[in-house]
């Protein structure tokens, strides 16, 4: 949506265009924004080719054949990862892409650090240099095992093949704020289970939402980022459990804020793969380094939690992904993260 409210034209691709009609009503669309459809199982260079025909000139790479409380295959993860090959194979042939950036994630950054007593302490800070150590034993998510790898392959790709682009990565941590579409992401689950009184009590970290960098700041990079709201710890779960209480259950939402033994939890791990998930991010990767996407890409963070979080609850229940409750009283949100 950022890059059609500038007036860039845009290529979309989508798994099932019939369930992206929400796309059309973004601002320009209906001059600037064209629709294909791509199956991240596509195994054809020929058909990457096909979609970057036309003096494309940047790439953003955003979707993965993921949904991060769920148990994933080796399948799904190498399709990750090739899928995210034969895309720089194809832009590497375009002598019009210039940048490709890739929407990867703190995951993989933060795990693989049980046996690493300076990263494994609760007070190491993650910069960019950090990378998930994947044949760790420890404490390791699906998530981060499908993250690191693809990125990684796409460094080596660029390493070893030196295309004409430039190539850099984002690392969101956990994202807050008003939704565009009338699905309920990942990184908005939590707000959504702690509305529907699903999730059973508050744990674990949390992050930002973030405004986009100018066009010209992206000149000539070729690196990392990392993008939260702020340097050091950021907001947890237990205080969205409580900033969503305070203000939607007068409004009669079933919201609990208690919060999980770290026992419990263990427990519900071995019968629900949500928390199994879960129960792995335990005490990882709670302090960040934010300044080089201030510093290089002209970041601007919002800074109030508590708006960050209504306004996903708000918008949530607008779209009727949560019941509206007879008590409930409308919020216009501040904007849109997606």
């Amino acid at each position: 949506m950022e890059l059609l409210q500038r007036g860039h034209h845009v290529r979309a691709t989508v798994r099932d265009p019939s369930k992206a009609s929400y796309l059309r009503t973004f601002p320009n669309a209906e001059t600037h924004l064209e629709i294909a459809a791509l199956d991240l199982n596509e195994r054809e260079v020929q058909v990457y080719q096909a979609l970057l025909k036309g003096g494309i000139d940047w790439i953003f790479h955003v979707a993965a054949p993921f949904v991060d409380y769920l148990p994933q295959s080796d399948a799904t993860i190498d399709m990750a990862v090739q899928s995210m090959t034969l895309l720089l194979q194809a832009a590497a042939q375009q002598e019009s892409v210039s940048q490709v950036v890739y929407t990867g994630s703190d995951a993989a950054m933060v795990f693989g650090y049980s046996d690493n007593p300076v990263k494994a302490d609760p007070n190491y800070i993650f910069t960019e240099d950090d990378w998930t150590n994947v044949t760790s034993t420890g404490a390791m998510t699906d998530y981060a095992k499908m993250k690191t790898p693809t990125e990684l392959a796409a460094w080596e790709f660029v390493e070893k093949n030196t295309p004409n682009f430039r190539f850099s990565s984002l690392l969101p941590s956990y994202i807050l704020g008003p939704l565009v579409s009338n699905t309920v992401t990942s990184s908005k689950r939590v707000v959504y289970e702690i509305m529907t009184g699903t999730y059973p009590g508050a744990h674990f970290r949390a992050a930002m939402q973030k405004e986009a960098p100018s066009d010209s700041r992206w000149a000539n990079q070729r690196r990392r980022f990392l993008l939260t709201r702020k340097k050091g710890r950021d907001i947890y779960f237990p205080e969205i459990a409580a900033i969503l209480k305070e203000h939607f259950g007068p409004m009669g939402y079933p919201i609990s804020t208690w919060h999980i033994p770290k026992w419990v939890l263990w427990i519900v791990s071995l019968f629900d793969s949500e928390m199994a998930v879960m129960s792995q991010t335990l005490g990882v990767g709670e302090n960040y380094d934010n300044i080089k996407s201030i510093e290089v890409l002209g970041m601007t963070y919002r800074t109030n939690a508590t708006e960050m979080v209504l306004d996903t609850a708000h918008t949530m229940i607008q779209q009727g992904l949560i019941p509206k409750k007879e008590g409930y009283q409308a919020h216009s949100v501040s904007g849109s993260d997606e």
